[in-house]
């Protein structure tokens, strides 16, 4: 068991969330119980990963999507306010690191896809940049379009969306 303080301090000091400006607050967004036995994680803190959390009893919900963009409506109306009220009456707590899940080399979804597809030699998209969001780097083996698209199917676990707009 731990406290909820202790994961959201471990995970802002991992993901270095001080170096981000975002466009949602990064770590600790919704309280919910103090002491942490069953973390979960998921890309988005949507209405039925919600319930699944709940479900499965979890204390703390850690996501990549979470709450309070920039720009978007104060109100907690709707789809807003049912999330909530799920989070809320499960007592379930919720941290959201958007980019610095991003950028982090480790444990980051760039990082992470990258693995899975076997790409290495990674760089920085913007090498100018403090806490780049980006990675380039090659296949470890050429493939064409047709195979790369059949590899991020297998690899993701998902059909991956191509626009074949190169050159005729």
């Amino acid at each position: 068991m731990s406290t909820l303080a202790a994961i959201t301090n471990y995970a802002d000091r991992y993901l270095r969330i001080t170096n981000f400006h975002d466009y949602c607050p990064n770590g600790f967004q919704v309280e919910g119980r103090q002491n942490v036995v069953k973390v979960a994680t998921a890309v988005t803190a949507s209405l039925s990963i919600i319930e699944q959390v709940a479900e499965w009893g979890a204390d703390c919900l850690i996501v990549h999507h979470g709450y309070f963009w920039k720009n978007e409506r104060a109100q907690v109306v709707g789809m807003k306010k049912r999330r909530l009220q799920a989070l809320l009456g499960a007592d379930i707590s919720l941290l959201a690191y958007h980019l610095p899940l991003d950028a982090h080399p480790i444990v980051g979804n760039n990082a992470q896809i990258a693995r899975r597809l076997d790409i290495s030699n990674l760089e920085p998209l913007q090498k100018t940049s403090k806490t780049p969001i980006g990675n380039v780097g090659m296949l470890d083996t050429p493939l064409d379009i047709k195979q790369f698209v059949g590899k991020c199917a297998q690899s993701l676990m998902r059909d991956p969306i191509h626009i074949d707009a190169g050159p005729r």
